[in-house]
């Protein structure tokens, strides 16, 4: 569950895909919630803009699949649909999960906001092979003061749930319920700062 951290050793898995524009952190610098409305994983996942194109022109997705177009590049369209669905998935998921925390866990820190920090080095690997193929990382040691929240990744779902459903993910994600085989995350909101490149 939730608890705040003064100057607690955690490691960071610093990474950047290009897409963030914010290059790796370095020793020293400070990275503080308070100083940005998002994070980059939440700006990314709003950004989203969910067009097929074709030829001269983009269409949103419904608008391809009613033209005559869609028959004659189904197959070619499959990949593009599965990436869309997926960040629509997403995006879902992070706005119900932020608003039962907003209703019902507000002193718990913020998915749209928070920095990811693992309690132990060994935790901080098994991230970077999770993110492996995904642009540069680096792991970090930080000391953290602000809201933590430790819970379990199980509870994100990557498929398509109904509403009751997910919600209810939500509030077990924000009580900090653990999943069997699941892989812990840890919340920061608040700073961060980078003491040691450990790789």
């Amino acid at each position: 569950m939730g608890s705040t951290g003064m100057n607690n050793i955690y490691f960071h898995v610093d990474h950047d895909t290009g897409y963030t524009k914010k290059g790796l952190h370095a020793v020293g610098q400070v990275i503080d919630t308070a100083k940005r409305e998002h994070n980059p994983f939440y700006e990314v996942a709003m950004d989203f803009h969910s067009v097929y194109p074709v030829g001269s022109k983009a269409y949103p997705l419904l608008e391809f699949f009613r033209s005559d177009t869609a028959n004659t590049h189904a197959a070619k369209v499959m990949p593009h649909v599965h990436h869309i669905m997926e960040s629509h998935i997403k995006i879902i998921r992070e706005l119900v999960f932020e608003s039962v925390r907003t209703a019902h866990f507000n002193a718990l820190p913020s998915r749209s906001r928070c920095i990811w920090v693992s309690e132990s080095l060994d935790e901080a690997r098994s991230w970077v092979k999770r993110l492996d193929g995904r642009g540069k990382a680096q792991i970090l040691r930080v000391s953290v003061e602000g809201r933590l929240h430790t819970t379990s990744e199980g509870h994100l779902q990557q498929d398509s749930q109904s509403m009751p459903q997910l919600i209810e993910s939500a509030h077990r994600y924000w009580r900090g319920e653990m999943v069997n085989g699941s892989r812990s995350e840890t919340l920061l909101e608040g700073a961060m700062t980078v003491l040691e490149v450990v790789r």
